[in-house]
């Protein structure tokens, strides 16, 4: 598996972790940060990684897991499992 294929199931996983309306919020966000429309999350965000060089690859991944992880915590599917125990950096 590829940085950006695994990058991208990173990211992925943790934005559909999130309830309605913050998924969209989310995504939302996420295409104003790569100018580019997301209609299909898993294949946008691995096209995404991939243009990017292999440093800010893993710079982006990272910074924005750990936003996704607070946004999960508080605005999670399972709210009340991600309050009493953080998931571990896949880093």
């Amino acid at each position: 598996m590829s940085g950006a294929e695994r990058g991208a199931q990173i990211l992925v996983d943790r934005i559909e972790s999130l309830q309605e309306p913050y998924r969209r919020n989310t995504i939302a966000w996420l295409e104003s940060l790569t100018q580019e429309p997301i209609s299909n999350l898993p294949r946008d965000i691995h096209t995404f990684l991939e243009g990017l060089n292999p440093v800010l690859r893993e710079h982006f991944i990272l910074n924005t897991w750990l936003i996704l992880d607070k946004a999960v915590r508080f605005f999670g599917k399972e709210r009340r499992w991600h309050k009493a125990r953080r998931q571990p950096s896949p880093f």
